[in-house]
């Protein structure tokens, strides 16, 4: 799982970096906070969290190589990196998000946005109904919430 984690963490972090330098041309400096912000925001965000995620990984698998010294060695591992990870909740996600996108013109944020995270729960397989529901609804009563009185966004 660790191996996983680290390969997703590099890859968002590239992804994060393209975006940011996408997104710095677009920053102008205004004196107060507007929408201009969100987006060069969200890929220092997206960098701090790949950041965490891949030093949390790899501390976590350095610890289970300490622990156990019959292990094989480190270009071994290199070597098996992409063995035993399911791709499977992925492309069930990304199906879900391409999907989102077409839903959200037709049904509109306060309908599409509950719906896409409840599906994409499922997908990962959440058992509890109520972590279902309340991360569904929540989040997007925040999203809202933020967008309407901090950005000055009005969503669709």
């Amino acid at each position: 799982m660790a191996r996983g984690n680290i390969i997703v963490g590099f890859v968002m972090l590239a992804i994060a970096g393209v975006y940011f330098f996408l997104t710095i041309q677009t920053y102008i400096r205004i004196e107060r906070y507007e929408p201009v912000y969100y987006p060069f925001l969200l890929a220092i965000l997206m960098s701090i969290l790949c950041i965490i995620l891949i030093s949390k990984n790899t501390f976590l698998l350095y610890k289970q190589k300490s622990d156990d010294k019959d292990k094989q060695k480190f270009n071994v591992w290199v070597a098996g990196i992409f063995k035993n990870i399911s791709f499977s909740p992925a492309i069930k996600v990304i199906i879900i998000a391409l999907l989102y996108g077409y839903f959200m013109e037709v049904l509109g944020h306060l309908v599409a946005t509950p719906l896409a995270l409840l599906a994409i729960l499922l997908a990962l397989e959440v058992k509890k109904v109520t972590t279902i529901l309340g991360v569904s609804l929540i989040t997007s009563i925040v999203i809202h919430y933020s967008f309407a009185n901090f950005l000055n966004v009005l969503l669709p």
